[in-house]
Parts: C-alpha cells; sequence; structure tokens
C-alpha cells in the first residue's frame, strides 16, 4: 500500500506490488484502503497510521521502510502545532517500538505488533452481533 507522496522507488521485498489507495480527502479513501489490504498478504510503512491497524486486523505480514516521515506545522495556530507536534512525537515513539517488534520471529512478531496496536484499535475486542446489529439501527 503506497501513499500517495512516497518516492516511486521504495525498498520493498522481492515480488511485492505496490499499490496506492488514493489521497484522503477522497471519500472512499478508507473503504479503497481496507479493500486493497483484503487482497494483499503483506503492508510496507515508514508511519504510524489507520493502514497498520487495518494491516494487523487482516493479518497482514508488515514490512517496515526505514524512511523518517516528516511533518511540517509552521501553518497551524501555535495551541494546534503543540497539539500536532505530540501527536507526531507518540507516533515516532509507537513507530520505534513496531521496528523493535519486527525484529522477531514470525510468530512472536503478530502478537507483539497485535499487543502494541490493540490500545489504539482494539483488535482483541469482539463486539457483540446483536449489540452491533441494535446499534446500526439507531
Amino acid at each position: 500500500l503506497r501513499h500517495w507522496k512516497d518516492p516511486e522507488d521504495l525498498p520493498l521485498p522481492n515480488g511485492w506490488v505496490k499499490a496506492c489507495n488514493g489521497h484522503r480527502s477522497n471519500p472512499w479513501f478508507l473503504d479503497a484502503m481496507r479493500t486493497l489490504l483484503e487482497i494483499s498478504d503483506g503492508l510496507a510503512s515508514n508511519a504510524f497510521g489507520t493502514h497498520l491497524g487495518y494491516g494487523a486486523a487482516l493479518g497482514n505480514t508488515l514490512h517496515w521502510i526505514d524512511v523518517e516521515p516528516m511533518q511540517n506545522l509552521q501553518h497551524l495556530r501555535p495551541e494546534k502545532a503543540k497539539e500536532e507536534e505530540a501527536e507526531w512525537s507518540e507516533r515516532k515513539r509507537l513507530a520505534r517500538e513496531l521496528r523493535q517488534t519486527l525484529t522477531q520471529t514470525a510468530a512472536e512478531q503478530r502478537a507483539a505488533v497485535q499487543a502494541l496496536l490493540d490500545p489504539y484499535w482494539g483488535l482483541t475486542e469482539k463486539p457483540d452481533p446483536e449489540a452491533m446489529a441494535r446499534l446500526l439501527r439507531s
């Protein structure tokens, strides 16, 4: 899964095919992301984001691309820039932890990735079908 701003030549494992679900302003962005991840075996990333939660939930193999993501906050109001910087710092911390988990064996990796991402995506949550049906009808 390729971000629309990623460079063309990404260091991917042999045989991997690049795919992009478009820009986040597209109303079908998340639907397209999920569809691509459902038909994929793996996910390559250099940043902590929604795609990792989807990929982990769908059992995709994760390949980390060691390219530092960049963020430019100069056009934000100071209070918003501070908020974004705190979130960015947390994402970078989680990305460092994620890179560490990817040095483990495949079996250990899956459990470690699930444990790291679970607080953010609730990967271990198993919603009650009846409760979900009531929620969707309301």
